[in-house]
């Protein structure tokens, strides 16, 4: 069974040049080209994903080590604090709704309380 820190350092040398070097080839778009394109840019981090979980799988399978572990784990969070780091959880960043799409659900509640507390209802 191969020690921990030989299974940080193989997978370091074998699974971070692999999302570097793919990361790298990502220009830089302005945001309506990034919007158009968020349904290919989707599909591409699945399939960066699925790559690096194998790649991840076969270093360790070969150092026999257990997989998924620690070292892994802390691999990918690695990966995300240093590439991702501006990323919402859900994927895009929330806002709030227009003013138009909110005053209804604030309004129609308080007309409605106004008016009981009347009597009229």
């Amino acid at each position: 069974v191969a020690s921990l820190s030989q299974h940080q350092l193989f997978l370091s040398l074998f699974s971070l040049p692999f999302i570097v070097s793919f990361l790298s080839l990502i220009p830089f778009y302005s945001m309506n080209l990034l919007d158009m394109l968020i349904c290919l840019c989707i599909i591409a981090l699945c399939r960066i994903y699925e790559g690096l979980t194998n790649c991840t799988y076969q270093v360790a399978m070969r150092m026999d080590c257990f997989w998924p572990n620690q070292i892994v784990d802390r691999f990918f969070m690695q990966i995300h604090q240093t590439y991702f780091q501006d990323c919402a959880l859900t994927g895009r960043l929330l806002h709030d709704p227009a003013i138009s799409v909110l005053a209804p659900f604030i309004a129609v509640p308080v007309l409605v309380t106004l008016k009981r507390t009347e009597g009229v209802l």
